[in-house]
């Protein structure tokens, strides 16, 4: 098999809330640059098993309670984002509210006939647009504070991930070729590359820093070599060894 396992198992899950159990389902996002191939792969995910659902969205009307509570907590870093990046305040605040209500969300599926929830926009998405955008766990401060706050939180639940990645070549080949996106896939080749490696390397500081922190499995997968029908297979084949994960650092 292809997958490229990032680190080593342990035997008993952590779960995303105490009251949570080993039958709970197994959490992994896809993660990567665009073009990379994660809609093509969370579709067939989709349509080879039923037991996995592929892909997760807040339902912002049922959540609203909870997602103003941690706006009226986040306020000082709101202040602080409008501060640094007043042109995307509001869409890093959205990240963060996104980060501190994922956990909420996937609570409600603990007990759902799931087998495992696969995310294409999950807490790594956010962090790594955070670090885009705002620079997030650079700029020290009450953001940097509460972007790695919400990485510590996202590995006691998150149980894997996996990179999907090509060369720039395949990718930019891939985003002239699709429907959406056209503002991205109509900007001049050096343009386009200089987004693939400014998304890429956010990607990959977040993931070195879920490596640092421990127990999260990290899957790598080259999508130019195989074809979303075979990641597919390949994800919900090792959907069973996800369910062991190793221990997070303490005190970190």
């Amino acid at each position: 098999m292809p997958l490229t396992n990032g680190t080593s198992q342990r035997t008993d899950p952590i779960a995303w809330t105490e009251a949570a159990t080993t039958s709970r389902p197994v959490i992994v996002e896809l993660v990567g640059p665009a073009g990379a191939g994660k809609t093509a792969v969370l579709r067939e995910i989709g349509r080879r098993d039923p037991r996995v659902r592929a892909g997760l969205s807040i339902d912002r009307l049922r959540f609203s309670a909870e997602m103003a509570r941690h706006a009226v907590a986040l306020l000082p870093t709101m202040l602080a984002l409008g501060q640094r990046s007043p042109n995307s305040w509001w869409r890093g605040t959205l990240h963060l509210l996104r980060l501190r209500t994922l956990p909420s969300v996937l609570a409600h599926q603990a007990d759902s006939a799931f087998r495992a929830i696969i995310l294409d926009e999950g807490p790594v998405f956010s962090l790594s647009r955070l670090c885009v955008f705002q620079n997030a766990n650079r700029t020290g401060g009450r953001i940097t504070r509460e972007w790695h706050a919400a990485l510590e939180r996202c590995v006691r639940w998150l149980d894997g991930i996996v990179w999907l990645d090509a060369s720039d070549e395949v990718l930019l080949q891939r985003i002239r070729t699709r429907d959406k996106a056209p503002i991205i896939k109509n900007g001049t080749e050096a343009d386009l590359a200089r987004l693939l490696t400014q998304y890429r390397d956010a990607y990959r500081d977040v993931l070195a820093a879920v490596r640092a922190v421990g127990g999260v499995r990290i899957i790598e997968v080259d999508t130019a070599r195989e074809s979303s029908q075979q990641v597919a297979d390949d994800i919900l084949a090792a959907l069973p060894s996800l369910r062991t994960r190793t221990e997070p650092a303490r005190g970190q």
